[in-house]
Protein backbone atom coordinates (compact mmCIF):
# COMPACT_ATOMS: atom_id res chain seq x y z
CA UNK A 1 0.00 0.00 0.00
CA UNK A 2 1.28 3.56 -0.28
CA UNK A 3 3.95 4.72 2.16
CA UNK A 4 5.04 1.09 2.59
CA UNK A 5 2.14 0.05 4.87
CA UNK A 6 0.65 -3.36 4.67
CA UNK A 7 -1.14 -4.80 1.09
CA UNK A 8 -4.50 -5.87 0.72
CA UNK A 9 -4.08 -10.06 0.56
CA UNK A 10 -4.19 -10.75 -3.20
CA UNK A 11 -2.93 -13.71 -5.73
CA UNK A 12 -0.09 -12.72 -8.43
CA UNK A 13 -2.54 -13.57 -11.69
CA UNK A 14 -0.39 -11.30 -13.93
CA UNK A 15 3.03 -10.34 -15.94
CA UNK A 16 3.44 -8.11 -18.95
CA UNK A 17 6.09 -6.11 -20.06
CA UNK A 18 8.63 -7.75 -17.92
CA UNK A 19 12.32 -7.16 -18.23
CA UNK A 20 14.87 -9.20 -16.47
CA UNK A 21 18.02 -7.56 -16.14
CA UNK A 22 20.22 -10.97 -14.59
CA UNK A 23 20.17 -14.33 -14.72
CA UNK A 24 19.78 -14.93 -10.78
CA UNK A 25 18.12 -13.19 -8.01
CA UNK A 26 18.27 -16.39 -5.44
CA UNK A 27 21.90 -16.00 -4.88
CA UNK A 28 22.06 -12.20 -3.89
CA UNK A 29 22.92 -11.35 -0.63
CA UNK A 30 20.76 -9.37 1.78
CA UNK A 31 17.15 -7.45 1.14
CA UNK A 32 15.59 -7.44 -1.98
CA UNK A 33 13.94 -3.60 -2.98
CA UNK A 34 10.43 -3.16 -4.76
CA UNK A 35 8.51 -0.27 -5.66
CA UNK A 36 5.37 -0.46 -6.87
CA UNK A 37 3.11 1.91 -8.32
CA UNK A 38 -1.00 1.46 -8.65
CA UNK A 39 -2.05 1.84 -12.14
CA UNK A 40 -5.68 0.22 -11.73
CA UNK A 41 -7.69 -0.74 -9.37
CA UNK A 42 -11.07 -2.12 -9.33
CA UNK A 43 -13.44 -4.70 -7.19
CA UNK A 44 -11.69 -7.52 -9.42
CA UNK A 45 -8.14 -6.32 -8.69
CA UNK A 46 -5.37 -4.25 -9.06
CA UNK A 47 -2.67 -3.67 -12.00
CA UNK A 48 0.92 -2.28 -10.97
CA UNK A 49 4.01 -1.24 -12.70
CA UNK A 50 7.09 -2.25 -10.56
CA UNK A 51 11.01 -1.81 -10.34
CA UNK A 52 12.64 -4.83 -8.59
CA UNK A 53 16.30 -3.81 -7.02
CA UNK A 54 19.24 -5.02 -5.00
CA UNK A 55 22.18 -2.56 -3.55
CA UNK A 56 20.60 -0.32 -6.11
CA UNK A 57 21.23 -2.63 -9.33
CA UNK A 58 18.26 -2.90 -11.31
CA UNK A 59 16.61 -6.61 -11.38
CA UNK A 60 13.88 -6.23 -13.10
CA UNK A 61 10.56 -4.42 -14.07
CA UNK A 62 7.02 -4.63 -15.81
CA UNK A 63 3.79 -4.52 -14.35
CA UNK A 64 1.28 -7.11 -12.73
CA UNK A 65 -2.72 -8.15 -12.04
CA UNK A 66 -3.49 -8.90 -8.93
CA UNK A 67 -6.35 -10.37 -7.50
CA UNK A 68 -8.53 -10.23 -4.25
CA UNK A 69 -8.15 -13.29 -2.34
Amino acid sequence: SAGGGTARPGLLVGLRAVELHVERIDDLPGDLECEAELLMESPAGWQYRFTLRHAGTLLATGESTVMPT
